[in-house]
Parts: C-alpha cells; sequence; structure tokens
C-alpha cells in the first residue's frame, strides 16, 4: 500500500507539472520563444524582480485559469527551480517548459568541454576545471572581448555570477553540462547554439549559419607561390599575438605544408 500511494503522489505531481507545462505552451505557442515566455513570466511577476517566487507563481497560474494547491505549488518550484534559489528565472522556466537538450546539442557542449580538457591537459571528464584557469583561458578568447563589446574585468564579473553559484571556485563536466542546458533552454533554433558554441570554444567546423567564424584565419603562401586563406583549427587559448614560426608548426600540424610565408588574417 506504502508503494501504491508513493506512485500516486509521483503521478500527481507529474500532473500538475505537464498542466502548467501545456497551459503555457498554449499561452506561449508550441515553440516557446524567449520573447513569449518573457512576457507571460512578467505578467506573473509582481515585483519586477524578473524571477517569480510561490506566491506570485500561484497567483499568476490563477489569472491563467489553472487553480493549485499549496502542495502543487511546492511541486511546481521544486520542478522549475533548478538552482533551490526560491525564485524561478527566466531560463529556469525555458528549460522547464523545452524538458531535456537535444542529443545535437549535448554534442556540441561535450565538445566544448573536451576542448577545455585538452587544452587544460586533465585527464577526462571526472576532473574540474578551477574557475581561475576557466576564466584565464575563456574571457580573452570570447567574442564579445575580441569584438571590444566588453572589457576583460567586465567580462570577467559576468562569468562569476553566472560560473560559481555554489561557492567551490570550481567546474566539472556535470555543472558545465548544466550552465548550457538553461542556455540552450533561451535559444529557439539549433544552428546559433551551434554557432555561439562554436564561436565561443573556437571549435572549427559547422556549415551555413553554425559555421565557425571565431577561428584564427591565416594568409598562407605556398612554395609554388599560391596563396590561400587557412582557418586554424581548434585554436582555443591561442593568442592572437602568436609568433609566425609557432603559427606555420601549428599550421603543418594540421596537414598544411610545403609554405613559404604566412601571416595572420583578420578575424571574420
Amino acid at each position: 500500500s506504502q508503494r501504491l500511494a508513493g506512485a500516486s503522489a509521483t503521478d500527481a505531481s507529474r500532473g500538475v507539472v505537464e498542466r502548467v507545462k501545456a497551459r503555457i505552451l498554449e499561452l506561449a505557442g508550441k515553440n516557446a520563444g524567449v520573447r513569449a515566455v518573457t512576457r507571460i513570466l512578467r505578467q506573473m511577476d509582481d515585483d519586477g524582480s524578473n524571477t517569480l517566487s510561490a506566491y506570485e507563481l500561484k497567483e499568476g497560474l490563477i489569472t491563467y485559469g489553472v487553480m493549485t494547491s499549496g502542495s502543487e505549488v511546492a511541486t511546481l518550484m521544486k520542478y522549475f527551480d533548478r538552482d533551490g534559489s526560491g525564485r524561478i528565472t527566466i531560463d529556469e522556466f525555458l528549460r522547464g517548459l523545452r524538458g531535456n537538450m537535444s542529443r545535437h546539442r549535448r554534442a556540441l557542449v561535450r565538445m566544448a568541454w573536451d576542448q577545455l580538457v585538452a587544452h587544460m591537459q586533465m585527464d577526462g571528464p571526472g576532473d574540474t576545471l578551477t574557475l581561475a584557469d576557466f576564466a584565464n583561458f575563456y574571457i580573452p578568447s570570447s567574442p564579445e572581448v575580441l569584438d571590444g563589446l566588453k572589457s576583460v574585468e567586465e567580462a570577467l564579473r559576468e562569468f562569476l555570477q553566472l560560473w560559481d553559484k555554489n561557492g567551490d571556485d570550481r567546474v566539472d563536466w556535470r555543472e558545465f553540462l548544466d550552465y548550457y542546458r538553461d542556455l540552450s533552454a533561451g535559444i529557439e533554433h539549433d544552428d546559433y547554439f551551434e554557432l555561439v558554441m562554436r564561436n565561443a570554444f573556437h571549435l572549427s567546423g559547422g556549415s551555413g549559419w553554425s559555421e565557425n567564424t571565431s577561428n584564427i584565419r591565416c594568409l598562407v603562401t605556398y612554395l609554388t607561390g599560391e596563396q590561400e586563406v587557412v582557418e586554424l583549427k581548434n585554436d582555443f587559448g591561442v593568442a592572437r599575438s602568436v609568433g609566425k614560426r609557432e603559427l606555420i608548426a601549428m599550421l603543418q600540424r594540421q596537414g598544411v605544408t610545403d609554405i613559404s610565408d604566412v601571416s595572420m588574417g583578420r578575424r571574420e
């Protein structure tokens, strides 16, 4: 009987979550775009914090015709409030509505982590990165810093606010994946998510809108006198001031040979 009671409670919890998700998706549209979900959250957000408390969630759902008990609100908070802060953010709201990340997006996140593992000479996905090491390599090569949209100091402050939620000054694979699950929830199109990941972690490849544009492009002059613009593959952590000899060595390692001269191309 206890087992049946437990199953019944689980079914009830799943029921209120699905009921609320269905109603929000009905209001926001099938794809639950960022703007539509933000609009709904703001209409429920009485104190203007851009987050929802349990009380705001309950009252907001009443406005949309969804009646919930106190225990059901607690269930909803547990489901949506992933970081246990007591408030639901836009990213948490979106992630709760959209569910798990697709295999394609998860694979891109894993590629980014593996890039970090290789660059930091770590042993494997069970290892962790210190926030200081992560920031030192990620921030100077981030597109916003390179494009002059943010200073290194501004990017570092934002970085620490986003990543150091539990105060342990470290990032492991699960935390890394969890962060990008939230980011993924706010990005509707797979092509754009791929572009974000490829450019942030300098992952070569992609096609069309998702093709990498952050990697170094070099003008290579061959021994024959012919010239070609060549992408430096997976150049995460490579300084833009890299010397010519080192640049040629890196190009040779990726199979570009018979090089007479090379100059740094502009970022596209």
